[in-house]
């Protein structure tokens, strides 16, 4: 009958217009097949895709999703071998380029010789209306910087938010060079995994982050850290606790982290970011990179709060919130930990928390560990709250003793960095040198036993006995860095530290 044809026709626009618009990943996948045929059959068909900017330099979450989906189609063709994003990523930042769409003859050549790549796939963005864009892509000969092949096609804009500001390092204002984590870690039932890779992989990530100086003032670095889903915490709190506010102080970091156990429970990730985002001390700099980090393995919509809300809350502060999923990228991606990242701006990643943290030994290892140790009888605490800090100062250095990764090497290159000695307001030496008065009774008792003139020498004997040490780390250190560049030539395995240090590698040039 007539009216039976008209629902039949409207119910079928209905489906057509709900569905998963298939045109998208068509389109992609079709210039990714055209892409290749650029390539010779014989010669090097290594290829690696960049990031897609917009035409005028400016990056958005469209350029990483085009990036990715191209990777990903390139690779399905079974016609060349893909390098793998967080390699690629590492290798612009080590070679202190942006993953922009320009590569001139130089820069292939460059990219060739360090990735081993025949070919790079560039290109740019551009938004049609508000939910079309246009991609332009081309192959180009690392060799000769010759165009191989190209392709320009339309596309539904599946993603929200307009391209930020050109891909450049912000220099920070009023001398202030801040970086901000919060971790937010799932302590529930079979995360034991996920632990470990925090606390072996935690001093790895501050020594990125202490990277830097801006005016002759050292880069700040305070991390946070809270734990959810474990149902040992109170369930009318949504089973999460703030375990350490932002702190400078990374030894007390470490040991909250040694501190964790797990058991099962509810993760709620909305309340835990809302929580962050609401509870901790953010700084107000512009010039600051503030950023959550939160890990977990089961659905990302759990709890009484919308994640999306609680992302809008976190954004509107600009805090970037990268979402690391703790098993498959497609489970993750089902579960909305890829939406949660894309919603505020952040990174998605997919973990197997369970696999070791391994690290490259190299021949300095061994005595930057020793030199970490003896850095540590330099530093000399004053009143109970220094004695205090000084036992936590010596479990941390005994817990990444045993710890895998290359933790103990990791701490013994932060300890040589100023903010190690900054963040230790309890130590007896920095207050000696900073000409503060130190009151008698906060004085350790050998201290106590001498005569004035016999403290300020030793106190002296040990700043000097620190600077030396720290100086031959410095050394050994940038050995080891050329030791380690010649030597690896694949991506870190995926894990929460190589994710953070992804993210913000990428964050920090927006």
């Amino acid at each position: 009958m007539k009216w039976e044809k008209t629902i039949v026709f409207f119910a079928a626009a209905a489906l057509l217009a709900f569905a998963p618009a298939p045109a998208r990943a068509d389109a992609l996948k079709s210039m990714a097949k055209k892409l290749v045929k650029g390539l010779s059959k014989e010669g090097n068909r290594k290829v690696a895709v960049l990031s897609f900017p917009y035409h005028d330099g400016r990056v958005g979450p469209g350029s990483t999703i085009i990036q990715e989906r191209l990777t990903t189609y390139l690779a399905e063709t079974g016609k060349v071998e893909v390098i793998e994003r967080r390699l690629l990523e590492k290798v612009l930042g080590e070679m202190k380029l942006g993953a922009s769409g320009v590569v001139d003859a130089e820069t292939a050549q460059r990219l060739g010789k360090v990735l081993g790549a025949g070919a790079v796939v560039t290109g740019t963005l551009q938004d049609l209306a508000k939910n079309r864009a246009e991609v332009n892509a081309r192959l180009v000969r690392t060799e000769t910087a010759r165009i191989l092949s190209a392709d320009i096609r339309r596309i539904d804009r599946s993603w929200t938010g307009s391209p930020a500001d050109p891909v450049v390092v912000r220099p920070s204002p009023s001398g202030k060079n801040a970086s901000q984590i919060a971790l937010l870690l799932d302590t529930s039932s079979s995360m034991n995994g996920l632990i470990d890779q925090a606390r072996n992989q935690l001093w790895k990530i501050v020594n990125e982050l202490a990277v830097g100086e801006e005016k002759g003032e050292s880069a700040s670095v305070e991390v946070a850290l809270y734990e959810y889903g474990n149902s040992r915490l109170d369930g009318r709190t949504g089973y999460i606790r703030r375990v350490v506010g932002f702190t400078k102080d990374l030894d007390a970091v470490s040991d909250a982290l040694f501190a964790l156990s797990t058991e099962g429970g509810s993760e709620h990730a909305g309340q835990v970011i809302e929580r962050a985002a609401r509870e901790l001390s953010w700084s107000g700099e512009p010039g600051a990179y503030k950023a959550i980090f939160i890990a977990g393995n089961e659905s990302f919509a759990q709890g009484p709060v919308d994640y999306r809300a609680a992302l809008r809350s976190a954004k509107a502060k600009g805090i970037f919130v990268n979402t690391v999923f703790c098993g498959s990228h497609q489970r993750g991606i089902a579960a909305s930990w890829q939406d949660g990242a894309v919603s505020a701006g952040g990174e998605y990643f997919a973990i197997d928390q369970d696999r070791p943290v391994l690290a490259m030994r190299a021949p300095q290892d061994d005595e930057l560990e020793r030199l970490g140790r003896e850095l540590s009888d330099t530093y000399v605490p004053l009143g109970a709250h220094g004695e205090r800090a000084k036992a936590r100062q010596a479990r941390a250095a005994a817990a990444v003793r045993g710890a895998s990764g290359g933790a103990a090497v990791e701490r013994a290159l932060f300890m040589a960095k100023p903010q190690y000695s900054q963040s230790a307001q309890w130590d007896a030496v920095s207050a000696a040198q900073k000409g503060e008065a130190l009151a008698e009774e906060a004085l350790p008792a050998e201290l106590k036993a001498m005569d004035k003139g016999e403290r300020e020498r030793a106190l002296k004997k040990k700043a000097a006995e620190r600077e030396r040490l720290q100086s031959r780390i410095r050394e050994l250190d940038e050995k080891r860095r050329e030791y380690l560049a010649e030597k690896t030539a694949a991506a870190p395995a995926p894990s929460l530290g190589a994710a953070v240090l992804d993210a913000v590698q990428a964050q920090r040039r927006r």
